[in-house]
């Protein structure tokens, strides 16, 4: 079966993610004496992700390609610009969607509009069975953000944590560093994971089969 190639010409990403950063390294060097893929990497830049984005951007530019940063708000006003968008993901959740750094939802369905394909790159590991029904209920019994703090005073009441399974671990390191949101599967077009490009009821079934007998 002949290799898959993906589309790279115009790549829209976001978010730090050291696996994605990895992907598109990879995909700019030279294979079996082949000529270089020559693809644009245009990087969204938010300030709560600035440093790992930061060092994805100097070492994609390390390997020769071009690279320009945006911030996350001009998104939208770039999209014409954009082939393929990639982001990483916290946790692959059960139903093929996926936790991820804050905008990536946003991103997903600015994609959608475009008639974008918008890939996950994500080691399998990664599969869990937090089970999102909205962007406030990801299935974590423990998981709470609080984007929306609204207030009449500078006090805020803080509970009492209860036990974490994993999936709630991963999330937790996650948010403990930036905030976090949910991305369902009918947004994204397919992984890109350690055996290959999966669609996303692929990965579905597979967590049924880590998870469920």
């Amino acid at each position: 079966m002949p290799e898959r190639r993906l589309p790279l010409k115009g790549v829209l990403t976001h978010g730090g993610s050291r696996v994605v950063g990895t992907l598109l390294a990879r995909a700019a060097e030279r294979i079996n004496g082949s000529p270089r893929r020559r693809f644009k990497v245009i990087y969204a830049i938010s300030e709560s992700r600035e440093t790992e984005s930061n060092e994805v951007v100097a070492a994609l530019r390390a390997k020769g390609v071009r690279v320009a940063t945006i911030p996350e708000g001009g998104v939208a006003h770039i999209m014409s610009k954009v082939d393929i968008v990639f982001a990483g993901a916290e946790v692959i959740t059960a139903q093929g969607g996926i936790i991820s750094r804050l905008g990536t939802y946003q991103i997903a369905k600015l994609a959608k509009a475009d008639r974008k394909p918008f890939y996950v790159a994500a080691e399998q590991h990664k599969l869990g069975q937090t089970f999102p029904s909205n962007q406030f209920t990801f299935g974590c019994s423990n998981f709470k953000q609080d984007l929306l703090d609204f207030r009449s005073t500078d006090t805020t009441d803080q509970a009492t944590p209860g036990p974490e399974n994993e999936d709630e671990k991963r999330a937790g390191g996650s948010r403990s560093v930036a905030p976090l949101d949910y991305t369902p599967p009918d947004l994204i077009t397919s992984f890109v994971c350690d055996h290959g490009v999966k669609s996303t009821v692929a990965m579905e079934h597979q967590v049924i089969d880590m998870f469920v007998g």
